[in-house]
């Protein structure tokens, strides 16, 4: 993480203010387009999932030509067991650059989605805190981001997110930033937060029904919800084959999370805004949800 100041708009933007349709949400006006991005996203995304289906491949065919099933079948097993013990170190040192890649990609999207965000703010699943230069930008035009509450469960990951939480105070003394490593469910009372952040968290929490309904009780009235999440696309075929890699995958890459948020009884409204990418990540949704 390095703070940075926001870019000038038009140089961010390119030919967004051409290609988007102007949407209005309680009187902030946001510019969209899928040209809302900048450099390739292609090595991180379908490169690594054939890269996968490859591997696994290969594997399978090795196995099969040795008949050594019986140990490959042991290693599995095994690897199921500790899954917990190795997983969160391999996320902690995985997620991070890969986060920084995608922030990278959508950061001229995610410049115009944020500019508004403001008050007290709760960053769901945050990693290494790839949204704090967000919060520093609105925290140093006034009015801004005046609190944020990073949670992060992954303990792994917390070393990597308190450097930059403290290089974001030394920007911003003014600014206070809290991490916790405790869940949602953890966190005490009722309608504390102006605005929530879901920054590719929904693909791997294990139940999306039970975090909808927490951020109901922790988001006051009005309250907005910014999203960006992969989803499932609208392709049978493409969907198909989502489901297929699921399993394999570095996450699940065959929820349609957004829908599910739309379908929220306190969900007074929700605009979203769609960019195609590569298998099997196919449709990526950033936007924001308003509480009723």
């Amino acid at each position: 993480f390095r703070p940075k100041t926001r870019p000038n708009r038009c140089r961010a933007m390119g030919k967004m203010d051409i290609d988007a349709t102007p949407v209005v949400v309680g009187g902030e006006t946001f510019e969209i387009s899928p040209r809302s991005v900048q450099g390739p996203l292609v090595e991180i995304t379908s490169c690594v999932g054939l890269g996968l289906f490859a591997g696994l491949s290969l594997l399978l065919r090795k196995v099969h030509e040795e008949g050594l099933w019986s140990w490959f079948l042991g290693a599995v097993s095994l690897a199921a067991i500790t899954k917990k013990a190795w997983a969160k170190r391999a996320e902690a040192m995985v997620i991070p650059p890969l986060m920084d890649q995608v922030d990278h990609y959508f950061q001229p999207a995610r410049w115009e989605l944020l500019k508004g965000i403001k008050g007290q703010v709760l960053d769901l699943g945050c990693g290494s805190g790839p949204y704090l230069r967000y919060y520093l930008d609105s925290h140093a035009r006034g009015a801004g981001v005046s609190k944020v509450v990073m949670l992060e469960p992954n303990t792994k990951m917390q070393p990597t997110l308190q450097r930059n939480m403290e290089e974001a105070k030394r920007t911003a003394p003014g600014l206070e930033l809290e991490a916790t490593s405790c869940f949602i469910e953890d966190l005490p009372g009722q309608e504390v937060f102006d605005c929530v952040v879901f920054g590719n968290v929904l693909c791997e929490v294990p139940d999306q029904e039970e975090i909808f309904r927490h951020v109901d009780r922790l988001l006051k009235p009005g309250g907005r919800v910014y999203f960006s999440e992969h989803t499932l696309t609208s392709s049978a075929m493409l969907r198909w084959l989502q489901h297929l890699a699921s399993p394999f995958w570095l996450c699940h890459c065959n929820r349609d999370s957004i829908s599910k948020l739309r379908q929220q009884r306190w969900v007074k409204e929700l605009h979203s805004w769609k960019f195609g990418l590569y298998f099997p990540v196919n449709r990526w949704e950033l936007g924001l949800a308003v509480k009723a």
